[in-house]
């Protein structure tokens, strides 16, 4: 691969190859990024906040009085262009697939482009009540989660009335929440089949190795035959500390399926209302 170098603040900056994933939370995605990074060209992030850092700065340079007068525009560009490799300078290999959920977006699809002019995004993706009975089973486990807190904080009035699993599943699927955005990029990328390779839980599972290569065959990037009876996680996460759940984004070291039956956790009412939530998206 031809590398490309530039000097940018005094330091050798690598030009390196970003693509993106995205998708449903409890999906498969942390054992995929652990996969990807068994590759010796990848290095595929955890949950990334390059997204929000772009948005920060780019509100910060176009309010500004120096670019509202029209005054070194050159440099703002430039700084904008390189923030991606500088986040990345200390990763030595030379392709990143930055993981956020919420690349996707109209919005943050053209942020994309200043990192990649073809910015191809994996979306990881598995069943709505699947990821809901997953997220409820922890909470289950977890009395100090981030699901009951915010139920609290916001004082949603359903917990006075419902089931507390159900409201559990009416706050994770709410308008504008974190699920909702995810399936807003998946909807958005949807119309852009060039660019969008979609990952299900379940082939994952089953066939992971064909699932890999469905990858660098949509990335163009050599094939690589892979261990998964080894995986590793390279980044640690805090999940008690933010989340409330211990071990929330913690990996096997080899790929399991999930034991977890929607059918044995949610009620009637959660099934009904968010079986079918998936149903824009093709299988």
């Amino acid at each position: 691969m031809f590398l490309v170098y530039r000097w940018v603040m005094g330091m050798t900056l690598e030009n390196k190859t970003f693509y993106f994933m995205g998708g449903l939370p409890r999906s498969g995605s942390t054992v995929l990024t652990a996969i990807l990074n068994q590759h010796p060209e990848i290095y595929a992030s955890p949950q990334s906040n390059l997204l929000g850092i772009y948005h920060n700065l780019q509100n910060e340079i176009y309010n500004s009085e120096s670019w509202k007068t029209g005054l070194i525009h050159e440099n703002y560009q430039t700084t904008i262009n390189f923030l991606g490799n500088l986040f990345y300078s200390s990763v030595e290999k030379s392709i990143i697939i930055d993981k956020n959920r919420a690349w996707g977006t109209p919005g943050n699809h053209n942020i994309a482009t200043t990192l990649n002019k073809t910015p191809k995004t994996i979306l990881v993706l598995r069943p709505i009540i699947e990821v809901l009975s997953s997220f409820v089973r922890l909470a289950e486990k977890n009395p100090d989660n981030f699901i009951d807190n915010e139920i609290a904080n916001q004082d949603f009035y359903s917990k006075y009335y419902k089931d507390i699993n159900d409201v559990r599943c009416d706050y994770l699927m709410r308008s504008n929440g974190e699920i909702d955005q995810a399936l807003l990029a998946i909807a958005t990328l949807l119309n852009k089949p060039e660019i969008c390779h979609l990952v299900w839980y379940d082939d994952l599972v089953a066939n992971p190795q064909a699932c890999l290569s469905g990858i660098y065959q949509f990335l163009d990037i050599y094939d690589f035959k892979h261990n998964f009876s080894k995986i590793k996680q390279l980044d640690k996460h805090d999940d008690s500390q933010i989340f409330g759940i211990k071990d929330l984004h913690l990996i096997s070291s080899s790929i399991k399926a999930s034991q977890t039956k929607p059918e044995l956790v949610l009620s009637n009412y959660a099934m009904a209302k968010y079986a079918n939530a998936l149903d824009f998206i093709p299988r």
